[in-house]
């Protein structure tokens, strides 16, 4: 996944609206890319909530924004994200 935004608070979004149709739900997530990574877990109530638990992360931080009708983890590298960098996810739910 390419960067939403990149330069100066550049970030990554995940769409997880999917999940948050369901009522609420746990899901495992990681993320990773060349400078970052963030492990652990992802509570969503449906439609505008997420909290989120870290179990391991380095240098980025994460939180969530519902935009035309859709629900969207965040993640924010410490350092800007550059055109063309790849960020890896998985969820588990």
């Amino acid at each position: 996944m390419y960067p939403a935004l990149t330069s100066s608070g550049g970030y990554f979004v995940i769409d997880v609206q999917d999940y948050a149709l369901q009522g609420y739900c746990y899901l495992q997530l990681s993320v990773y890319s060349t400078n970052f990574f963030w492990m652990g877990r992802v509570f969503i109530s449906a439609p505008s909530l997420i909290g989120f638990t870290n179990d391991w992360f380095n240098a980025c931080s994460t939180s969530y924004i519902s935009n035309y009708g859709r629900l969207y983890i965040v993640i924010q590298p410490s350092t800007s994200p550059v055109s063309g960098q790849i960020m890896s996810y998985r969820i588990i739910g």
